[in-house]
């Protein structure tokens, strides 16, 4: 897989982690209003917007910043 390539991937794993993030955002809300207990619908959302993030979402980032500054140092 060339660089280009993978560029494109990158953006869209980004790109679908920030949707995902947004979702999660939607579920908290729509538990509040299905007045489903808060404390426990957040605990399990931001549990894993954080663990999506953590795992998914830096590495990802690192990669992509990386690859852009490889493209641009070959031309």
């Amino acid at each position: 897989m060339n660089k280009t390539d993978e560029l494109k991937k990158l953006e869209k794993r980004a790109t679908l982690i920030r949707l995902s993030s947004i979702l999660f955002l939607g579920l908290l809300l729509a538990g509040g209003a299905l007045e489903i207990p808060t404390v426990i619908l957040a605990i399990v959302i931001i549990g894993g917007a954080a663990a999506l993030v953590g795992f998914v979402g830096i590495p990802t980032q690192k990669r992509l910043f990386e690859l852009r500054k490889e493209i641009a140092e070959e031309g």
